[in-house]
């Protein structure tokens, strides 16, 4: 049985797959491809990411 736990760091690629996968399938086709391309190097690149998963005002949950 899989329970829904509090993210850790050591679950930045798993929570960065998801997050730049659905966002692909909800807006890329609102959008260019090229400047989607640069939307998602800059919103999702992983200096970014880490520093949302450290911000201790910010929670992430996984299933484990």
């Amino acid at each position: 049985m899989q329970r829904i736990v509090k993210a850790e760091l050591t679950d930045f690629e798993a929570i960065r797959e998801i997050f730049i996968c659905t966002f692909v399938e909800t807006f890329a086709h609102l959008n260019s491809a090229a400047d989607f391309k640069i939307y998602l190097k800059h919103s999702f690149s992983p200096s970014k990411l880490a520093a949302e998963l450290s911000n201790p005002s910010s929670i992430f949950f996984c299933l484990s």
